[in-house]
């Protein structure tokens, strides 16, 4: 039980995050916030489809969405600490 909620949680924050990092590689503002807009819906959507594919209990979801909860906060940390210097903002092509 507690294997399956650390799988759903770790993999819903990867698709959380990587979307973040996806969108922070984009120049277009726009495109932006769609992509982050999308790595939540894809996020919430993971956290409800991943627990019926593995076939859990609705106990071991609490438990993922407990897990979850202190996973995107730590992934917070680390995104802020370390990934944003490693991600750098495109630069914007400056037209006279």
């Amino acid at each position: 039980m507690i294997l399956n909620a650390a799988i759903i949680a770790a993999t819903c924050t990867i698709v959380f995050y990587a979307g973040l990092a996806i969108a922070r590689r984009t120049r277009s503002k726009l495109f932006q916030g769609l992509i982050r807009i999308g790595a939540v819906v894809l996020t919430l959507a993971c956290i409800v489809i991943l627990p019926m594919l593995m076939n859990v209990s609705v106990a071991t979801s609490g438990l993922a969405g407990r897990y979850m909860l202190f996973t995107l906060i730590g992934g917070a940390l680390v995104y802020r600490l370390v990934l944003v210097r490693f991600i750098p903002i495109p630069a914007e092509n400056s037209e006279p």
